[in-house]
């Protein structure tokens, strides 16, 4: 079965979860380069867990790929902006579904540039 419809949606999810999660973890008041570590770390922990839980439904690949790229960059910057004063839960979980969406259509628009247009 192909499941292509809900790549999107698990990276968008999970963009807004991790974004979510680092700014609810993550003090305002720790410094930027030890909440840029302690947001990676978070990020990753999402990653591999995330992958756990989705792997076995929608395809190792299919999970894995958009969420390598997603977990630790995003929980990096979603920490270093909320350690900043800038990222409030609610604009970050729209910031962190925003680019999990261009994560996955970066994903698919290579895959399809890849393999001919298929």
């Amino acid at each position: 079965m192909n499941y292509k419809f809900l790549d999107p949606l698990i990276s968008a999810g999970a963009g807004a979860i991790i974004a979510f999660t680092v700014t609810q973890i993550i003090p305002a008041s720790m410094p930027m380069a030890l909440a840029m570590l302690a947001g990676g770390v978070l990020g990753m922990g999402f990653k591999m867990l995330f992958t756990v839980l989705l792997a076995p439904f929608c395809g190792a690949f299919q999970v894995m790929m958009p969420l390598g790229l997603i977990g630790m960059p995003l929980g990096m910057a979603v920490a270093m902006a909320h350690a900043a004063g800038a990222a409030p839960a609610g604009p970050a979980m729209l910031a962190g579904a925003g680019f999990g969406l261009a994560v996955a259509f970066y994903i698919r628009s290579s895959d399809r540039r890849l393999t001919g247009g298929h």
